[in-house]
Formats: structure tokens, C-alpha cells, sequence
């Protein structure tokens, strides 16, 4: 059962990642490089001012793609 709710969770997450994540564009430069996690960048940014926790939901649609179709 904790299993399942899992990877809702994270397929909730995967789903909603255009209307949750702070920038839609995830590749897009956002800020200054290097940021430490803070209010305004909740997971901090890359070396290419990219925001990580865009990164990291956008991401889980592409993983639950290739799981899905490995599965």
C-alpha cells in the first residue's frame, strides 16, 4: 500500500509539473548560478542559473515515460 501511494505521488507530480513548477521553461536560465536552496528557489540553481526543482518535476514525466514503456 505505501507503494502505491508512492508512485502517485510521483506520477501527481509528473502530471501537474506544467502548473506546479516555479519555471515553466526548465531549461531556461532563472537566476544567478549556484544558489543555495532559498524561498524564491526551494532546491537552489545550477551552475547555469536553471532551477532545479523545475528540473526535478519535469524530469518525472520523462521517467515515468521510459518506466512505463520498459515495463
Amino acid at each position: 500500500m505505501g507503494g502505491l501511494i508512492i508512485i502517485l505521488a510521483v506520477a501527481l507530480m509528473g502530471l501537474l509539473a506544467p502548473y506546479v513548477a516555479p519555471s515553466k521553461n526548465f531549461l531556461a536560465t532563472v537566476g544567478p548560478p549556484n544558489q543555495p536552496p532559498s524561498l524564491k528557489y526551494p532546491l537552489g540553481t545550477t551552475g547555469f542559473g536553471q532551477d532545479v526543482l523545475s528540473q526535478l518535476l519535469f524530469g518525472t514525466r520523462n521517467t515515468l515515460f521510459v518506466a512505463t514503456v520498459a515495463a
